[in-house]
């Protein structure tokens, strides 16, 4: 703090100088901590990264987590886009799509085409041939139990939980299934608060 002039007391300092200086000091430390800072591509030697420090493998963690929430805010922002665009050409669809085929059809009264070529879209007509519409599943199902067993396929479904209990009785893998030795997987986990504050006093 300056001293005021001519009378040696301390000389305030202004609401303006005060938050210049908090600023020039935020900036400073801001900069010191960039200068110390690992770039986690300089660890890339002849294709290869080698860590030598825990502040070298959290720059690298930092890098990954800070990708992956990019990767997670990019996604959630694309699938809000598919669904409203989604909903959106459904609309339209709902709106006018009736209307297109009534006058397409109209137009091609009386003629062989079954096409129109509009300068955007070709709208086309085509013949469903007469068919059996399945409308019911389990009705149909209890019908060919009955009268067309041929008909009538099962799908095999393997409950693991028995067959791991036979597996743990006769000392070794199902027909079918491999014994795989135990492994030590790696994961890059986000710290909640918590973790955070347990590993900064360890």
């Amino acid at each position: 703090m300056e001293e005021a002039k001519g009378t040696g007391a301390p000389k305030e300092e202004s609401q303006t100088e005060i938050l210049e200086r908090m600023i020039a000091e935020h900036k400073a430390q801001e900069e010191d901590e960039r200068l110390t800072e690992v770039d986690p591509f300089s660890l890339i030697n002849k294709g290869s990264v080698r860590i030598n420090s825990i502040e070298e493998a959290d720059a690298i963690a930092k890098l990954l987590v800070e990708a992956d929430r990019r990767l997670a805010s990019v996604k959630a922002i694309e699938a809000k886009r598919v669904a409203r665009e989604e909903s959106r050409a459904t609309r339209l669809h709902g709106i006018f799509e009736g209307a297109l085929e009534a006058w397409t059809k109209a137009q091609l009264v009386g003629k062989k085409r079954r096409s129109l070529l509009l300068k955007h879209a070709e709208l086309r007509l085509r013949r469903k041939p007469a068919h059996n519409h399945t409308f019911s599943e389990a009705e149909l199902a209890a019908w060919a139990e009955r009268e067309f067993v041929d008909a009538v396929t099962y799908k095999s479904v393997v409950s693991l939980e028995r067959v791991k209990e036979w597996e743990t009785k006769n000392g070794k893998p199902a027909p079918g299934r491999i014994h795989v030795d135990e492994e030590e997987g790696f994961k890059l986990a986000i710290p909640n608060a918590k973790e955070e504050s347990d590993v900064n006093q360890a």
